[in-house]
């Protein structure tokens, strides 16, 4: 892990510093932040107040608090898996234009999708997030080609 600091809310930061010399020190950077501003917004517009409400009201049942967790947990992975059907169907009709972001494809605004959904639960959750990406990327680079002899 490089060197960091923690913010207000006593979570670890990469050194923005080593984020200029160091790839893997920019892609945590860069990523944090698209954390931070996913789980933001999504906060500010009420996509986790009923959740945090569950959560507190199952907090003394350490069993129902864990069920609750993992039903939450599913279900904002089941909403991701949902934009995954989207990219799919986008593709399916010749990828054209967004209806949202009209500068970009169908597939372009849907991965996006998905991406932010998972940057907004990492940001719940206190996923380590970015440093997971990290090491899936360079264990990734470390395998054979085409390894196991899959064909796609």
């Amino acid at each position: 892990i490089m060197e960091g600091r923690i913010n207000f809310r006593n979570e670890y930061l990469p050194d923005p510093v080593q984020a200029h010399t160091n790839p893997y020190a920019c892609v945590e950077l860069a990523i944090g932040n698209l954390i931070d501003l996913a789980h933001g917004n999504a906060t500010a517009k009420g996509w986790w107040e009923l959740s945090d409400r569950l959560e507190q009201a199952v907090a003394l049942d350490p069993e129902l608090a864990e069920f609750t967790q993992v039903t939450l947990i599913s279900s904002k992975l089941d909403l991701m898996h949902s934009e995954l059907a989207e990219a799919t169907e986008g593709i399916r009709h010749g990828n054209g234009p967004s209806g949202h972001i009209p500068a970009f494809s169908c597939l372009e605004e849907e991965l996006a999708d998905v991406f932010i959904r998972g940057f907004d639960l990492a940001g719940k959750y206190k996923l380590r997030l970015a440093l997971a990406i990290i090491a899936k990327m360079k264990f990734n680079a470390s395998r054979s080609v085409r390894h196991g002899g899959k064909k796609i």
